[in-house]
This record gives structure tokens, sequence and C-alpha cells, in this order.
């Protein structure tokens, strides 16, 4: 309506600014028809033909705030200038100032102006707030004008679309492709026909035949910037990249002042990976559209894609400021805070986005998930409870698999196998389900089934290294121990990097007496981390099964070098000492034991039972009995620290008793030995 108004002025008006202006946005070139427009409107005042037409050429040239200042110039002197009033809302629009514009339009209906464009630009403003309920009655009003003005059944479609209503929304699209194509059957070369019908196809997400549409409106008229701009945006979502790009640069070879080229070319380019060049364009369109909480967002997510968390949340912060009720803008800002660990203020946006909608499925989730890494199991469940009672399906089998890693990580592993069978029930084929089953039944002691889960996922996947992984630790506790160091080998080989399978692999051949096998997975597990004590210690206990006593030694000392409190790698060291007759040195590394262990009774026991045998040997060797009073000392000493409760109680006892009665005969004491 407003262009006609413009075509239509002036008929019988020659002067020549004004004739200039005309000639000039009959060309297009509408930033120039405003400056001369404006000079009209500068040198009278009370002209407001001609501040409408520098107000409506300045919003076509992307000059916005400018348009702003006409239209603000009509109303001081006639606030009830309906025209003026949609067009300081349209422009209000362009720059991102959605509740503003929705004002004006309001603004111009209390005048009584039930226009059918001011409807559907008032649903276009409320539908960039997220309010979708208000934005659809906007539409529908529209559509009481005209049941088949496109423009609102398109908006009514994308609206029923946000709120979930896809059946009704398909039904919207497909009645505008019904007027289209009735209207093409008229005139093959009726360009909105062609750019709503695309439109209407990129609602129903064919964007390959939407594209399909677009070209046919450009083949008529080349240079319509929305088609180009909405084309645009069904390459992107087709992934044909390049292509997008070149039509958002056919469109700013047009004007530089299009902010939606910026931002639809900003995400082609961003899914090429190229961040930094997409930001720029990002930029580009808030330098256009400043007041735009969209374009705010996507610069936010460009920037975690650029993992500069701390300036994306500045943008979203900027989006929620503009809007407050932008709930994808708050999600954004909730995974953004997750993302570097500070979950409790990823919990409040998420709070925010369910201030605003209470049912928001993945808030829910998000903050259970939030919950969890704070460690706050409770809280956690009661959401993702929560969001298992709301009636959406496609997000079951997320939440059943967050809700069985939260009790995995807690130690409620009955709860979480529970869970993960939740997941299976839904999707028999989720590996990482079974696998973590497999890892809870393996935690409660149910081997058998545990085994069954593993072998599940790798029926499904046989080159998941998890599966191999957990299936080698089953095998492990059920000690198979030659199955299990196969199952970590092939884990081993999938994951080259991963030193706990080589080194698992390694302990699990050491103990089925394959100790010279073992070696090599070890040295694997050592060259990936030359700081692996586990590593070093057990390929000093295969070399010294082996009787390669002094290259046990030296991997001890290594292990020692790392960790000097860990009586185990003195033991070990002492045992290899032992074995090459060095009995002094052997007693003080058992010495050493003790005392790097004072609260382990165990290890104390153990140690003072090997140093016991070491001077026993000691006393045998050089017939010296006074070895044989210290030895008995030692395992005397022994069952005093020894620890009843101990799983290990029973055989270590019988050990140390068996030990001390040798020591009793080599003394000459059998009546003690008895």
């Amino acid at each position: 309506s407003q262009e006609k108004e413009l075509k239509n002025f002036g008929l019988t008006l020659n002067d020549k600014n004004r004739s200039q202006g005309y000639d000039a946005a009959r060309s297009n070139d509408f930033e120039e028809a405003s400056s001369y427009f404006g000079k009209v409107a500068e040198e009278n005042e009370s002209d407001t033909d001609a501040a409408f037409l520098a107000g409506y050429c300045s919003k076509e040239a992307g000059l916005y705030e400018n348009a702003i200042n006409y239209y603000d110039n009509i109303l001081g002197k006639n606030p009830q200038d309906v025209s003026a009033l949609i067009g300081k809302g349209d422009a209000l629009i362009n720059l991102g100032n959605y509740s503003e514009a929705v004002e004006c339009f309001d603004r111009a209906l209390e005048i009584g102006s039930n226009r059918l464009d001011v409807w559907i630009l008032k649903g276009d403003a409320l539908y960039k707030i997220e309010l979708y309920n208000e934005s659809l009655n906007a539409y529908e009003k529209a559509l009481l004008i005209d049941p088949e003005e496109t423009a609102a059944l398109l908006g009514k479609g994308q609206a029923l679309k946000a709120i979930g209503e896809h059946d009704n929304a398909e039904e919207a699209f497909k009645g505008v492709l019904e007027l289209t194509d009735k209207a093409l059957e008229l005139n093959p070369y009726d360009v909105v026909a062609w750019s709503n019908k695309g439109s209407a196809l990129q609602g129903l997400e064919k964007h390959d035949e939407a594209i399909l549409a677009y070209k046919e409106a450009l083949r008529i008229e080349p240079d319509v910037k929305v088609v180009l701009i909405n084309m645009a945006a069904s390459l992107t979502a087709s992934e044909r990249y390049d292509e997008a790009i070149e039509a958002c640069d056919a469109v700013l070879n047009m004007s530089q002042n299009e902010a939606w080229a910026w931002v639809y070319k900003s995400d082609a380019i961003s899914n090429k990976g190229n961040y930094e060049e997409a930001l720029q364009c990002i930029d580009r369109a808030l330098e256009i559209s400043p007041y735009d909480p969209y374009i705010w967002q996507r610069k936010g997510q460009i920037l975690q894609s650029m993992n500069k968390s701390h300036e994306a949340i500045l943008a979203f912060d900027n989006a929620t400021r503009l809007n407050a009720r932008f709930v994808s803008a708050w999600l954004s800002r909730g995974y953004t805070y997750a993302s570097i660990g500070d979950y409790n203020e990823s919990i409040e946006s998420y709070e925010r986005a369910l201030e605003i909608e209470p049912d928001l499925i993945e808030a829910w989730i998000s903050m259970g998930i939030a919950y969890s890494n704070i460690g706050n199991p409770d809280e956690a469940i009661r959401c993702f409870e929560k969001a298992l009672t709301l009636d959406i399906g496609s997000y079951d089998e997320l939440i059943w698999m967050s809700k069985g890693n939260l009790l995995l990580n807690v130690g409620r592993f009955e709860d979480a196998a529970d869970a993960y069978d939740a997941v299976i029930k839904i999707n028999s084929s989720h590996v990482e389900a079974l696998c973590n089953r497999g890892i809870a039944q393996e935690r409660m002691g149910s081997y058998e089934e545990a085994l069954e889960s593993f072998n599940g996922a790798l029926e499904i996947s046989s080159k998941n290294q998890e599966a191999w992984f957990g299936k080698g630790s089953v095998l492990f506790s059920l000690e198979m121990f030659t199955e299990a160091a196969q199952a970590f080998h092939a884990a081993a080989e999938l994951k080259p990097d991963d030193e706990t399978a080589w080194l698992n692999e390694g302990l699990a051949l050491y103990n089925s007496a394959n100790y010279s096998e073992s070696i090599v997975p070890l040295e694997k597990a050592i060259s990936l981390n030359p700081k692996n004590g586990a590593a070093l210690s057990a390929k000093a206990a295969a070399l010294s099964a082996q009787g390669r006593n002094n290259e046990s030694i030296e991997a001890y000392d290594a292990a020692l070098a790392l960790n000097e409190t860990d009586a185990n790698f003195f033991i070990g060291k002492g045992n290899a000492l032992m074995n090459l007759d060095r009995f002094e040195e052997a007693v003080s590394s058992f010495d050493a034991a003790i005392a790097a262990s004072p609260e382990d009774t165990e290890a104390s026991a153990e140690a003072l039972y090997y140093k016991g045998i070491a001077q026993y040997n000691w006393g045998a060797k050089s017939s010296d009995f006074s070895k044989f009073e210290e030895a008995l000392k030692s395992f005397e000493r022994a069952l005093e620290v020894m620890d009843i409760d101990s799983p290990n109680c029973l055989s270590v006892s019988t050990d140390i008793w068996l030990a001390k009665s040798y020591c009793l005969e080599a003394l000459g004491r059998n009546y003690h030995r008895r």
C-alpha cells in the first residue's frame, strides 16, 4: 500500500527536488530519493507528504534511523497519522526493535485502522519476540479481512510451527501452496506467487523445492532482494553454502544495508567453518540492526563456536536485555555457562527460560545435567522426572540416558541400570546405553549380565572401544584373564593412545602368568605416560617373575621416583632384592613400605611378613641365628597389625603363621611351633 502511495504522490507536483526524488525512486536508488524528498520536507515543514516519502525511501535504502526521524516528525504534527505509524513500526522491525514496533501497530489499530498490512506486520513483530500465540492471533485477524492473504497464512504457519502444532502448520503452508498455484495458473510470471510458494515450501522444510520456486521468481525478476535472502536460507539448510553466499552477495551488491543478507551470509560461512569471516558479517548486520536480539544471539553462537565463551555470554546478555522473553537466547546463555563449568549461572539461565515457558523440555533436561554436575542428584532427578512428564517422546531417550548417567555417577547402580533399560527399550541399538548398563551391572557384581550388555553393544558396533574395554573389565573380575587380555588388546588397538587399555592388557597377561607377553603392552602404557606408576610397577613385577630382578629393581626405582609413599612399590622392590640375596637392602625396602603405610594395616602386615621372610632367609644363608629372632618379631608384629575384617585376612594370616612356625623350628622351639 505504501508503494502505491509512492507512485501516486506528486502527479500534480513539479518542483525540482521532488521530481528528482521520484526519478531516483523509480530507478530503485532509494538513498538518493530520500535525500531529495528530505530537502523538500526541510524547506516546507508542513509538507508531510514529502516527509513520508523521505521516510519510506530511507527505509527502503536501509537507513532505518533516518526513516524513523521522518515518521516521528509527521507524528509530532499528527499523532493520528496511521501511515506514519505503520512506516515507523516497519522501520523498527528492521532495526530489531520489535516491542516498540508492536506499540506502533497497536496505536494504528486503536485509531481504528483495521488494515490488513497492520495485522500482518504486528504478527511478524510478535513472532520475533516469541509471543507466538499473540502472533497467531494477529495473523488470524488479517485472515478475517482476507482469507486468501498468503502473507498472513505464511505467518500463521510459522507461528503454529513454533508452538508445536505441526499438523495445523502443515495445513497452513499447504493452503499457501494452493493459493499460489492458482495464481500461477492465471499468471505464470507472478513473482510474488513464486516467492510465496518458495516460502511455503521452506516452511514445510522442502528446501530443494523451495529453491526451485525462488529461482523461478528470480528468472522473471532477478533483483528481488527478499527472494534472494529467503533462497539463501534454504540453500544453507540444504548445505549448499557457496550458492547461499552467492545469493547474499547479489543482495549486498544492490545494497550494503540489508541486515539479513549479512546474517544469512554469516550462517553459510559459519557452516563452512570460517568463523572469523562469519563474525565480520554478523557485525555488519548489527551495524544495520543493532537492536535485533536474534542477530546478537547468532553472534553469541559464532563466538561459542570459536571457543570465545565469555564474549559469547556478553552477546547473549545483549540478546536477553533487548528481549527478556527470548527463550532460546536464555538457553544459549545457559549452554555456554555450562561449557565453561559455571553450572550455577547456567541453572539461573535455564530457570529464566522456564519462567517464560514452564514446559520447555530442553531447559528441564539441561538444568538436570547442570545439577548433576554440581553434585545435586536430587534436584537433577527432579528435573529429569519433570521432563519425562512432558509429552514429547523424541526426548525420552535423552532424558533416560541423562538420568542413567547421573545415577551411575552417584553409585545408584541398580537404578542406573533400570534407566538404561528404558533407553534400550526405546532404541535397542543404543550402544552407549548398553555399555553404561554393563558398567552399572559390573559395579553391582552382576558380571554375567554385564558381559551380556557389552557383547550386545559389540554385536551392533564391533569396533566400539568402550564396549571392548568394559568387556575386558568384566572378564578380569571373573578371573578369565586370558580372555580379558584379548578384550583389552582390542580396545587398545581401537584407541592406541589409551594408556589404561594397554595397562589392563598387561595386568591381565601378568595374572594369566604370561609374564613375558605382559611386558609389551605395559611398555606401551609407559611410552604414552612415563609417569604411569601402575604400569612401571606391573612391569617390574613381570620382570621379577621372569627372574630379571636387576631390571625389576630399576623399574621399581622409576615408580618410586614418581611416588615415594606407595608401600606396594617398596614391597615389590624388596622381593626383587631378596631374590638376589640382597637381604639387608630388602629389609630396608620393607621398612620403607611400613613407614609409607602407617594407616594401611593390610599393607603394613604384608610388608612385615616379607621383612620376616627376608630376615629368615638372611639368617639361613649366613647361619646368623639372631636374624631368626628378628624374623620372629616381624611375623608377630604382622599378626598384631592384621585387620581381622580384611577380606584377605585368612589367607595372609595363614601364610604368616606358617612362616612363624618355620622360624620357631629354626630356633629349636618345636613345642611353640606346634
